[in-house]
């Protein structure tokens, strides 16, 4: 890539501003001028922010007053959080500025050159459109297949509805991570009582679109970009192909990573751009940091993190003089992101004694709290293949994404060659122009970004895997589109920069092409073979129990609207948990024993399964239970106290080899005998 020293009066999208203290460089304003242009971009960046964090208080809230979502009072939310959403992106409409001269083409060639690049960056923005229009009609086609989407998201949404409200799910406690951060997943909640269907379960990271498109064209516009340019990062998110790919899935990893990127811009924001009113800004950050804070586990380190390293660069920036506004600002952020994501903790807190559960709360090597050690898990899922490197290398060797084509979500790379060829060279480059040119203001945001984003890693239990690191696009697809936008306002002065042009065009194109493949791998994931039309997908069911809708009692048992369960032992069993809770709300579930032993170790309660006692059955005898369904992996297994009630039993065995086991249960009021066949 070509380099050069700045031109006079020509900053192309660059800021220079040598003599510059850094001090006065962090406190840049708005506009063409140094503090970048986000006008255009902040609006909808601000209000997609505030109209998505409205969404999850509102269903929080109104479960905690335990007034029950029906479909009027959900179309009321919605046209309330837009209208308040309205109001608040009016606040952040950038205040009017002088525009900075700049020379226009010399020629018709260079001016046709620039339009034809504009309306190639159009059609990338139209691009991912397109691809996130396809994404939600495959949501409502397709139902969920992925494993922890059936094993414990849809079941603690299905909770939620036979509730009738968000809250604990105490009556699956042999699925834990139930209790995660679930604040994506409310989108799902809200959808389905919306528009009364359960055909949108795959969607809920389709809401969170907007948020990363719109954050990661604010960064862009925050290091220089200008106009369309700064779209052009938003829509590059396309490129990255497990991105794309869980978005229609229950994994809520790009969900999470759109927060992730929306909390560093309102960073960037209430840090750099000055002229914007502090107390709006340091609302949109606690919006921000309050979505990240409820969608993922990782929230709240991420959040700590975040929080901390923007006080001190605000307080920096400001000095003295204005440290007492400035922490007031920090304080009403907080206090925001507290009241947006903070509920799950606050929750599990008050319920189990561990903020985090069902995680293992440990300082050091000491455990605070028993749970789940993330490190121990994700260490027994490295692939063969991947673990033959060294642990320094896997990170970088998955960026090469070895196992593509990238699809579905049993996937190490994903973060898309975009990342790889054109994201982390533009880092690069765009550190080595700023050099270069000596743009101190631009070297002071880069390494902020660098500093604010990067330190988020060593919070990952497997960083590795693409799917938990999608955020750091944050950094990548800003600097590609601020690095094109340069060379397109420069390449007249030095014809070189056409091979940047030419190299960030073929950049585009990858990333397009591999979006195009990874939709038509997702449009055949779940296809019936032997129907007909793109409506011809399986059901959860079909998928992964074939032929048990026909199997003897099993039919007959699917069709009931309350029926009952003994623990799940088996991965098979846990993913039918996923199955029996679709549609949402259609049946009550059941799960026996009942009551919780011990609520701070999750992991050991998960792995108990003792026989119903009496009070569970007198539970099924006076709720006239007819069915207990169960799994076992030798086929043999049953629970013993039941036995005196049970008419007539069933199996099936799963194409993994575990079994389901069904039971038809009669109660001595209206049955004097018990027999038993298999």
């Amino acid at each position: 890539m070509p380099t050069e020293s700045a031109a006079p009066g020509d900053n192309g999208g660059l800021s220079d501003e040598r003599g510059a203290d850094s001090r006065a460089a962090l406190a840049s304003e708005v506009g063409p001028g140094p503090g970048g242009d986000l006008s255009g971009v902040l609006p909808a960046f601000a209000g997609v922010s505030c109209f998505l964090a409205l969404i999850q208080v509102s269903c929080i809230g109104l479960g905690l007053v335990r007034v029950r979502l029906s479909q009027p009072l959900a179309i009321a939310v919605l046209v309330t959080c837009l209208a308040l959403a309205w109001l608040f992106a009016a606040r952040h409409r950038p205040p009017a500025s002088s525009p900075v001269a700049r020379p226009g083409p010399a020629g018709g060639g260079a001016l046709q050159l620039e339009r034809f690049l504009q309306v190639l960056a159009a059609g990338a923005l139209l691009w991912a459109g397109w691809t996130w229009l396809q994404l939600w009609v495959l949501a409502l086609l397709r139902s969920p297949y992925g494993y922890d989407g059936l094993a414990y998201h849809v079941p603690a949404i299905h909770d939620w509805v036979v509730q009738g409200r968000v809250g604990f799910v105490a009556g699956v406690p042999d699925i834990p991570y139930t209790n995660y951060p679930m604040g994506v997943e409310l989108s799902s909640y809200f959808a389905h009582h919306l528009f009364r269907t359960s055909r949108l379960l795959d969607a809920c990271n389709l809401w969170y679109w907007p948020l990363a498109i719109t954050g990661l064209a604010v960064i862009a516009g925050h290091l220089g970009a200008r106009g369309i340019w700064r779209w052009l990062a938003g829509a590059l998110i396309v490129g990255a192909s497990a991105f794309v790919s869980v978005s229609v899935s229950a994994y809520i990893d790009a969900g999470f990573a759109s927060t992730v990127m929306g909390a560093v811009a309102a960073s960037c924001i209430l840090v750099f751009h000055g002229r914007q009113n502090v107390w709006w800004a340091a609302t949109l950050l606690g919006l921000n940091v309050g979505l990240m804070l409820g969608s993922k586990g990782f929230g709240l380190p991420f959040a700590i993190t975040i929080g901390c390293l923007t006080a001190l660069a605000v307080f920096w920036a400001s000095g003295l003089q204005g440290l007492s506004r400035q922490a007031r600002a920090l304080a009403l952020a907080g206090a925001i992101a507290v009241a947006v994501g903070g509920y799950w903790y606050v929750r599990n807190l008050l319920v189990t004694g561990n903020p985090i559960y069902p995680i293992q709360l440990s300082l050091g090597e000491k455990v605070l709290a028993p749970g789940i050690d993330h490190s121990y898990w994700a260490a027994l899922s490295m692939p063969e293949w991947l673990a033959q490197y060294p642990s320094w290398a896997r990170v970088f060797v998955a960026w090469l994404q070895l196992d593509a084509p990238i699809h579905f979500v049993y996937v190490w790379g994903g973060l898309g060659y975009i990342w790889i060829v054109g994201a982390v060279p533009a880092v690069l480059y765009l550190s080595f122009l700023a050099v270069r040119r000596r743009q101190r203001e631009l070297l002071l945001k880069l390494a902020y970004l660098t500093v604010l984003i990067l330190p988020l890693l060593s919070f990952v239990a497997l960083p590795s895997l693409s799917l938990r690191t999608l955020w750091l696009h944050a950094l990548g697809l800003p600097c590609l589109a601020v690095v094109l936008h340069d060379a397109v306002s420069r390449w007249q002065q030095r014809r070189l920069h056409l091979l940047t042009i030419a190299f960030a065009v073929a950049v585009i194109g990858v990333a397009v092409w591999e979006s195009n493949r990874t939709v038509a791998l997702e449009w055949e994931m779940g296809r019936d073979p032997a129907a007909q039309g793109v409506t011809a997908f399986r059901s959860s069911l079909a998928a992964g129990y074939p032929g048990l809708s026909e199997a003897p009692g099993f039919s007959e048992f699917l069709q009931a609207d309350t029926v009952s369960r003994w623990r799940w032992q088996t991965s098979s069993g846990q993913l039918f948990g996923g199955v029996l809770a679709q549609p949402l709300g259609r049946r009550k579930i059941v799960v026996v024993p009942a009551p919780w032993t011990d609520w701070r170790d999750p992991y050991a309660e998960s792995m108990v399964r003792n026989d119903p006692g009496a009070e569970d059955i007198l539970r099924l005898q006076r709720a006239g239970m007819e069915w207990i369904v169960w799994d076992s992996r030798d086929g043999q297994e049953s629970p013993q106290s039941l036995s005196p009630y049970v008419r007539e039993s069933f199996r099936f065995q799963t194409v993994g080899g575990d079994y389901l086991h069904l039971a038809r249960l009669v109660w001595p009021e209206t049955h004097d005998s018990a027999g038993q066949t298999e």
